[in-house]
């Protein structure tokens, strides 16, 4: 029997909005049902890859909170500049986040 990973979130804050995290086979690794206020990640993921996964339908989750989503007609424009977001910001938060909290120590 596969080991479960320790990182599952069952939910996360957005701009105040709970989004409850469900976890089941798929074949994306996630998918953001804003109206539902759920994000769907795909079962075994590593706990990095659920990390990434979920900071990436959050990312989503942002443009369609602000606003931003109205702008974004076409959906290989948001995924790009979510993408861009994944990519650029996540990576440099969690190096930082890290160095923060192995300073605090």
């Amino acid at each position: 029997m596969a080991k479960q990973p320790k990182y599952r979130p069952l939910e996360v804050l957005i701009g105040g909005h709970r989004f409850a995290i469900e976890y089941k086979q798929m074949e994306d690794y996630g998918v953001l049902h804003f109206e539902k206020r759920t994000i769907s990640i795909r079962k075994n993921l590593s706990e990095e890859d659920t990390l990434d996964t979920i900071l990436h339908e959050v990312v989503h989750a942002c443009f369609a909170l602000s606003g931003i989503g109205y702008l974004l007609d076409n959906d290989n424009l948001e995924e790009a500049l979510v993408r861009a977001v994944e990519n650029l910001v996540v990576p440099t938060f969690k190096k930082e986040h890290t160095s923060y909290l192995k300073q605090k120590e």
